[in-house]
């Protein structure tokens, strides 16, 4: 059995949803590998539940399917049904005397889509004039992430209006971490962050008994293991021009962030990159960044960043060294990743930084409730978190640094940032100024100095 973390709120809205009176219809979406299908059994768990892993079948087929698969788990004999109306009324009537509301997930909806759009359309007629009005929670889940926002959840689908629920699935935050890999220390569980991410699947694959480096050696650079292609089969599944893609993940990966550099590096002209850029950011695999002072992005200050931490590990890393692992050089590639890997867990551990903040704020432990919380730049000038409240009365300025940092070292960082943040177009009339680091010598001095100071301990 998976190990089960972090998925509490997401538990509770569905037992929220299930809890309800009257027909429930609910989306849960998000990237493959986040593990939907494993929030969905554990919240099944003890309810009269029917799971139907979805096909690209045709119309007629679908509902067929999930009749016979039910019969057979069931032990009775299969219906006779024309259509999901039937199919899906027969099934949650069978679990009915179980006691309980009817649940019935749906997992992977959009395969239905790509066997027959025609499916959608069918879904509608079923919902609206007999699911609706019968007592059950239906689920439809969804990997292919713009399929599901586009055809289930868009205004055009004609099933728009008619879900009640939708959950998407994100990564999971930071603290989940520890619970993969107990006995490791702080430092490590970092760095496997900014190798791994928040992806369950992709957590689960490392040895928690032996260390990171022998983990990316074994898991990630052996040919015969899930994570060696992983992001390359991922890519060929959801996109129709896997190879642009690719061109432009290496090119953001390898630190050309700006539209004007993506299209002079992959040679694909700047007026088609927004598609592919698009494509890419509602994946959850790119993000787009620009100024948190803004309230709107400008091309001249808007930049790319590999947001998918695994991915940028992979294209950083794996990528360019396959020559190498192919050839039976893993081990070399090990040692470049052990020389390089404090310089690259920088980004991740600005996410982990950014995670601690406003978890901090939600629960009123930090002096502002943040509003917003981002990197702020203006040529040369930096800043690597700025946060303010909503009315912009009171904001916060933080570096971060993945480093051991004395006490006289962060108060002359936190000069200097105090410099810099006077750039910054805020109005806030109140400033508080903080470091988020590996770890800080002196922090409760610097604290009574009024500074705010963290580091992995907190």
């Amino acid at each position: 059995m998976s190990l089960f973390v972090g998925r509490d709120s997401e538990v509770s809205d569905l037992e929220g949803f299930y809890s309800r009176k009257g027909a429930q219809l609910v989306v849960v979406w998000g990237r493959r590998r986040v593990g939907k299908t494993e929030l969905c059994a554990r919240f099944a768990g003890g309810k009269p539940a029917a799971y139907h892993l979805c096909r690209r079948v045709s119309l007629q087929e679908g509902p067929r399917l999930l009749a016979r698969e039910f019969a057979k788990a069931a032990r009775v004999p299969p219906p006779e049904v024309y259509g999901w109306a039937d199919s899906i009324a027969w099934v949650a009537e069978s679990l009915r005397v179980r006691g309980g509301k009817p649940l019935v997930i749906l997992d992977e909806f959009p395969y239905l889509i790509e066997g027959d759009r025609a499916v959608l359309s069918e879904f509608q007629k079923a919902w609206d004039e007999r699911l609706s009005k019968a007592e059950l929670m239906l689920v439809l889940t969804g990997s292919s992430v713009g399929m599901m926002e586009t055809h289930v959840l868009g205004y055009r689908s004609p099933l728009y209006g008619r879900r009640t629920g939708q959950i998407r699935v994100g990564p999971l935050p930071f603290v989940a971490l520890q619970a993969f890999y107990p006995r490791w220390k702080p430092d490590d569980v970092v760095r496997a962050f900014s190798v791994l991410g928040g992806i369950p699947a992709y957590l689960e694959k490392f040895d928690p008994g032996r260390g990171l480096m022998a983990n990316i050696r074994e898991r990630i650079l052996a040919r015969s293991e899930f994570l060696y292609e992983e992001p390359e089969i991922m890519l060929r599944q959801e996109l129709r021009e896997p190879a642009r893609y690719f061109d432009i993940l290496e090119c953001v990966a390898g630190g050309s962030t700006r539209m004007s550099e993506v299209s002079s590096v992959t040679g694909i002209p700047i007026s088609n990159l927004p598609k592919y850029l698009g494509v890419l950011s509602g994946l959850g695999i790119l993000e787009r960044r620009f100024p948190v002072t803004e309230r709107r992005p400008r091309a001249r200050t808007t930049a790319y960043h590999v947001s998918d931490h695994f991915m940028r590990f992979w294209f950083a890393f794996v990528a360019p060294s396959r020559s190498l692992v192919e050839g039976g050089e893993a081990s070399t590639v090990v040692e470049g990743i052990r020389a390089r890997m404090d310089a690259f867990v920088g980004p991740a551990f600005e996410d982990i930084a950014r995670e601690h903040l406003l978890r901090l704020s939600n629960v009123g432990r930090l002096p502002v409730r943040l509003a917003r919380l981002g990197r702020w730049w203006q040529g040369e000038r930096e800043v690597d978190l700025v946060g303010v409240d909503t009315g912009g009365r009171e904001a916060v300025f933080f570096e971060v640094k993945w480093s051991d940092l004395g006490e006289r070292e962060c108060l002359s960082l936190l000069r200097r940032l105090e410099a810099v943040a006077a750039e910054v177009p805020v109005r806030a009339a109140a400033r508080r100024f903080g470091v988020v680091a590996r770890s800080v010598e002196g922090k409760s001095a610097l604290r009574r100095a009024g500074f705010l100071v963290f580091d992995l301990e907190d």
